[in-house]
């Protein structure tokens, strides 16, 4: 059943309409810009209004060499000042100013991510290397609270120092903003139970 609703909402007019680029005037596919990962968001932006319950975006590079690549491991500071945070805070604030123009900020979630952090000491070659102890996410829309900084790193950024929020209790918060309960069991394959996650809520973070 959940794969035939799967194919009926890839399948629909109204979604295939969502897909097309093209139907967007001019000044709006500027404002968000000509990059890959600018355009995606205005693709994303058209799914929401299109109905589709979740989307996923990925900032999809060509090589680890290319000055599109987030893995900066050299040349960190020209290249986030030069090629990637331009287009990102251009994108991303377009897709969130349209959210809340067309009313659909409040109903819809926006997390981003990266799968880590960078490590707090630049390394030889000028860049920043693959850090798995600490890293800063944003959150807002639905059921969040907006413009709320939550949360201290140490100085160095490092380390969570205050109120640190673990995977599991932003998986459990974005379920909850979702309206599915966290708690939640699913089963394996062989039918043992788990919760759908086993973080807690941050209420602190909720509107």
């Amino acid at each position: 059943a959940s794969v035939r609703r799967a194919v009926d909402l890839l399948a629909s007019d109204e979604t295939a309409r969502a897909f097309d680029l093209a139907a967007e005037p001019e000044s709006i596919r500027a404002r968000y810009g000509a990059h890959h990962f600018a355009q995606a968001l205005l693709m994303a932006r058209r799914l929401v209004e299109a109905g589709v319950p979740v989307i996923t975006v990925y900032w999809n590079a060509p090589s680890n060499t290319d000055n599109q690549s987030w893995d900066t491991h050299n040349n960190q500071h020209v290249r986030m000042r030069d090629h990637l945070l331009p287009h990102f805070d251009r994108a991303l604030s377009a897709f969130l100013d349209e959210l809340t123009d067309r009313g659909l900020l409040d109903s819809t979630l926006v997390t981003w991510y990266g799968e880590f952090g960078r490590t707090p000491k630049i390394n030889r070659n000028g860049g920043r290397d693959h850090w798995g102890f600490c890293q800063s996410i944003g959150i807002t829309g639905g059921g969040v609270q907006r413009g709320l900084v939550y949360g201290t790193s140490t100085p160095d950024g490092g380390y969570a120092e205050q109120n640190p929020v673990r995977p599991d209790d932003l998986s459990a918060t974005v379920f909850h903003c979702l309206g599915i309960d966290p708690r939640i069991e699913m089963h394996d394959l062989k039918g043992r139970p788990a919760p759908l996650s086993y973080g807690q809520v941050v209420t602190d973070l909720l509107a």
